[in-house]
């Protein structure tokens, strides 16, 4: 099972002593100030900051005391602005969505081209819902004229490993079922109408 690590935490920036403040405890001005940089993770990648959080201690007594709405003493003993490290996660991720979102793009307009401009060797492979029952269909163009596309369809159905492309390359005798001849606007809604639609052009 796998667990999404997902938290807060502190790292220290800081330590001073100021001798400015007293110690509403014991009146002694040996305060140690300490700032901590606060921020969210997800598996150990911190994701955003969540703001600086000040400690402080007098070093006669140990009185203590915590304070995050302190921005002016903050800012005193750590004037530097938040490490942009603290945003990492959140950089990895956006990156990976653009990723995703470019290549699903490439993808659907790649599957336009060949829908639009089908060649010989073209392998469509979608599946279909017939009632109840699941049936993948792979069906490879072996001629174009015109609006009519010729396929022969595959009456076996494979376990891919690895490129789908080679797979169907090296493995022409796939292809030995019924043929078929269907117009642009019927392939058009077949591949519509079918769930996950896929479309393989072999490399020349």
């Amino acid at each position: 099972m796998l667990f999404v690590l997902s938290g807060s935490r502190s790292i220290l920036l800081t330590q001073t002593v100021e001798r400015d403040i007293a110690c509403p405890m014991c009146d002694s001005k040996q305060i140690k100030v300490t700032v901590y940089q606060r921020y969210h993770h997800i598996f150990f990648l911190p994701t955003f900051p969540l703001g600086k959080q000040l400690e402080i201690r007098c070093l006669a007594c140990t009185a203590a005391q915590q304070d995050c709405a302190t921005p002016v003493l903050i800012k005193k003993h750590y004037p530097q602005k938040t490490n942009i490290k603290y945003w990492t996660g959140t950089f990895i991720i956006l990156i990976a969505i653009a990723a995703i979102t470019f290549s699903l793009r490439n993808y659907d307009s790649e599957k336009v081209i060949y829908l639009k401009q089908p060649v010989a060797g073209d392998v469509y492979s979608f599946t279909l819902f017939v009632g109840k029952e699941e049936m993948t269909q792979h069906m490879k163009v072996i001629n174009v004229k015109g609006d009519s596309i010729e396929f022969i369809k595959s009456e076996y159905v494979p376990v891919f490993y690895g490129d789908k492309e080679k797979y169907f390359a090296a493995n022409p005798t796939l292809f030995d079922g019924e043929h078929t001849v269907l117009a642009h606007e019927q392939l058009e809604k077949l591949c519509k109408f079918g769930s996950g639609t896929t479309i393989y052009r072999p490399v020349k």
